[in-house]
Parts: C-alpha cells; sequence; structure tokens
C-alpha cells in the first residue's frame, strides 16, 4: 500500500541559537495522508480549487485577503472531510527549543573543561534546526499511522513543495537514524598538544534493541522524499492545514501560552478535529517533544502544581 504525506511547514524554523521572537512562538509541520489510489482524483480537485484563487505566482493562503482566506479553508476543509482523509502536525515551541540546546551546550562545555588530557578536539558550535526536529517528530508519527493502519504493507512517500537540497539531505539523514539501528561510525579529529601532532580516532556506536520493543517493525520502514511539481494544488492543501494550525497557536489566550502543541487540547477548536491522528489524549503522557522543549511558563504551572500538592 502506497500512502502520500502531502506536508508543509508554518511559523517558525530557525536554529537553536535564536530564542523566541515573542511569547509562545512555534514551529509547525503539517500533513494530510492521501491513498495512492485517490491522489490524482484529489489532486484534480484541489487545482481546480487553487485556479480559483490564484492567477500567477505561489500559492499561499497568506497572500489572500482575509474573506477569501476563509472561503479557501472551507473549501479545502471541504475535500479532507468528503475524502476522509486523516491529518497530522508535529509543534515545537521555540523557547523550548532553545532553552534545551543551551542545557545541551552546558553539559557538553562543562565535560569539555574537567577533561584533563593532552588532546584537544576541534570542533565548532551546532546549532540544530528547528526544521529538521518538526520533520522527526511528523517522520515518526507517520510510521506509527501507517503501522496502526496498514501494519507492515506500506510505502510512505514524503510529499512537499519545493525543499533546499541541505534541508532534503538533513531530512533523509533524519529519516535514516530513526529507522536504522545498524551500527554507526563516527570520526574524529584532534590535536596532541604533547606530541605536537595530529590524532585521529574512531567511535563504533552500537545498539542491543529486545524484540519485543516493537523496533523490528520500524527498520522495515520504506519511506521515500518527493517534491511535488510548483503551485500544485495538493501543496496548497498542505500550506492551508499547516498555517490553520499556527493560527491556532499564535492566538491563544495568555494563560494558555506555553501548554503542550501535541494533544487534543492543544487544536481542539480546529475545524478537523476529529480529522487528526496522533493527538495525545488527557490521560495520557505529553508527546515527547512537548516534554523536552517545554516553555518555560508550562515549566512555572508544573511547578506550582507539585508545591500544592
Amino acid at each position: 500500500m502506497k500512502i502520500y504525506l502531502v506536508c508543509d511547514e508554518s511559523g517558525a524554523k530557525g536554529y537553536s541559537n535564536k530564542t523566541e521572537k515573542y511569547e509562545g512562538e512555534t514551529g509547525v509541520f503539517a500533513g494530510v495522508f492521501i491513498p495512492e489510489n485517490k491522489i490524482e482524483d484529489i489532486r484534480e480537485k484541489l487545482n481546480n480549487i487553487a485556479n480559483s484563487y490564484f492567477i500567477n505566482g505561489k500559492q499561499h493562503i497568506t497572500d489572500l485577503p482575509d474573506p477569501e482566506k476563509e472561503s479557501l479553508r472551507s473549501d479545502v476543509y471541504g475535500i479532507i472531510k468528503d475524502e476522509n482523509l486523516v491529518c497530522i502536525h508535529e509543534a515545537i515551541h521555540v523557547e523550548g527549543f532553545y532553552a534545551e540546546h543551551r542545557r545541551m551546550d552546558k553539559i557538553k562545555n562543562d565535560s569539555k573543561a574537567n577533561v584533563k588530557s593532552d588532546i584537544k578536539i576541534s570542533g565548532n558550535p551546532k546549532h540544530n534546526s528547528l526544521h529538521v526536529s518538526l520533520f522527526q517528530g511528523l517522520f515518526c508519527k507517520s510510521i506509527a499511522y501507517c503501522l496502526d493502519t496498514f501494519g507492515q504493507d506500506y510505502e510512505l512517500v514524503f510529499l512537499s513543495d519545493n525543499i533546499d537540497n541541505p534541508v532534503l539531505k538533513n531530512f533523509k539523514e533524519t529519516a535514516e537514524n530513526i529507522i536504522d539501528f545498524s551500527p554507526t561510525e563516527k570520526k574524529f579529529t584532534g590535536y596532541d598538544t604533547k606530541k605536537q601532532e595530529i590524532v585521529k580516532r574512531t567511535m563504533i556506536i552500537s545498539f542491543e534493541i529486545p524484540e519485543s520493543y516493537g523496533f523490528l517493525e520500524i527498520q522495515n520502514t520504506e519511506y521515500e522524499i518527493e517534491i511535488e511539481p510548483k503551485n500544485s494544488g495538493l501543496t496548497l492543501l498542505a500550506d492551508v492545514l499547516a498555517n490553520s494550525i499556527n493560527y491556532l497557536f499564535t492566538s491563544r489566550k495568555k494563560n494558555d501560552i506555553g501548554k503542550p502543541l501535541n494533544d487534543e487540547k492543544s487544536i481542539k477548536d480546529h475545524p478537523l478535529i476529529n480529522q487528526f491522528y496522533g493527538l495525545m489524549k488527557e490521560n495520557e503522557l505529553a508527546w515527547v517533544s512537548d516534554i523536552i522543549y517545554m516553555h518555560s511558563k508550562e515549566k512555572e504551572r508544573n511547578e506550582q502544581k507539585t508545591n500544592n500538592v
């Protein structure tokens, strides 16, 4: 079974050295699953919708006047509901992403400072990409959806508008890191200050994961990342969905800023709420990115709850 995930991002997608531009700023990556046997028919319907709103240039909902934005959303949502398509999203707080990587950088720097060795390892600080981390979460949820729906008989195709080659390379590396558990080799270059010579070392990292954990199912994942032609109705579909989710987050009430972004409560007011897969329920733990990249306001709320117990 070949299943397409037509996807797009909205909001922030910078790097871990940048903090939020406004309180609660988020990055969003969202998509709609379309079975292979439906994709051409849905593409044609969406192209007709797109052509009724856009004449020339890129097709983005943000370029339309407000009344037309609402009309376009209604038309796109109608396709999703009529075809009973499944939506997913991944969202991360910029402030939490920044804080977590700053914390990790401090741990690395403290470790280096405590190492008493004549060998100095070269290397510049690495700034992680929010865009790539959003893709990572979306990829994991997509695999979960396919396994739940099709078992192991599926091929997953990510369909997106144009992606820069460096970003596309990072997407593919991230996907491989998730599904490939074979040993990896990492090379290091340093300088021996005592012997005054360059030294090179190799580290091999391997994992032994019990079969009961179910990771063998993930290893069998077949996937592709494809670029949809310019000004396609399919990419407009993803653009509308991602933009609508990000709008919910940017419009949050002050008391809701910083709360988890990947549970049912986070998008309870979305018109397509019943079409979403992978939303954490109230009686479940938070989604991993909502834990790792927790906003400082949510940490404060959790601390207050603990203190009041």
